[in-house]
């Protein structure tokens, strides 16, 4: 069996703790990378794309996940055709502002203070005492308010359309049933313009690989095992 390596780009909070539960339950074939991203400043996507580049292996067949926020950067990734990259994992994504109505406008009203409120909640979702709920609350009250602000500043404005075009590597799309963030619309686009991509609906929320990482996995390590397949 071929070894991979699964680099990994996190959602919103950035630092790359909630991949937890998914790190628990991979097979020994699948060889994690786990990015995460700088808590206190304050980065484009296109900023962020050289941290992420900088920590591909050089060596060694790998795959690149991008989960949520990182979507773009997996596709920003991908157009820069590392070595050995060969294949995405799109997971809980989009490819432009995943929320069709919102114009590129309300960028300006993404606001610091919005985020106090955010990780209030997230505190009290720590009390239900679940480890993932602990979790949460630790990773986002470790980003400053305003490195969020600029995070969800970047998903309204962002469009990787043309990369997703351009990008002629096998992808895969996780996609979570119950997930009332990135509606299944986003992947609708994405099949639009790939028709070709692979594509798994789980019973889940937008926390999908949190949540059910056990058929994150099976689906991952199917996509891997199809890429050993291809003709070279």
């Amino acid at each position: 069996m071929k070894y991979f390596s699964l680099v990994l780009l996190p959602g919103l909070d950035g630092t790359g703790r909630l991949f937890k539960p998914l790190l628990d339950v991979l097979p020994s074939n699948i060889r994690p990378i786990v990015v995460n991203y700088p808590l206190d400043k304050l980065l484009s996507y296109n900023e962020l794309l050289p941290i992420v580049l900088e920590s591909l292996p050089a060596d060694k067949p790998f795959i690149v996940l991008g989960e949520s926020f990182s979507g773009p950067l997996a596709l920003m990734v991908a157009a820069t055709r590392p070595l050995n990259l060969e294949g995405l994992v799109l997971c809980a994504t989009f490819v432009a502002c995943p929320l069709s109505f919102v114009p590129r406008g309300a960028k300006a009203l993404i606001e610091p203070f919005l985020f106090q409120g955010l990780k209030k909640l997230a505190k009290i979702n720590a009390y239900k005492g679940t480890r993932l709920a602990l979790e949460m609350n630790q990773a986002i009250s470790s980003v400053k308010n305003e490195v969020l602000a600029k995070r969800v500043q970047e998903i309204i404005g962002v469009d990787v359309t043309q990369e997703l075009v351009d990008s002629h590597l096998p992808i895969l799309y996780l996609q979570g049933k119950k997930d009332l963030i990135v509606r299944k619309s986003n992947l609708r686009r994405i099949l639009e313009l790939r028709p070709d991509a692979q594509f798994v609906c789980i019973n889940s929320s937008h926390l999908l690989v949190q949540t059910e990482p056990l058929q994150a996995v099976e689906a991952i390590n199917k996509f891997i095992l199809n890429l050993e397949r291809r003709p070279k």
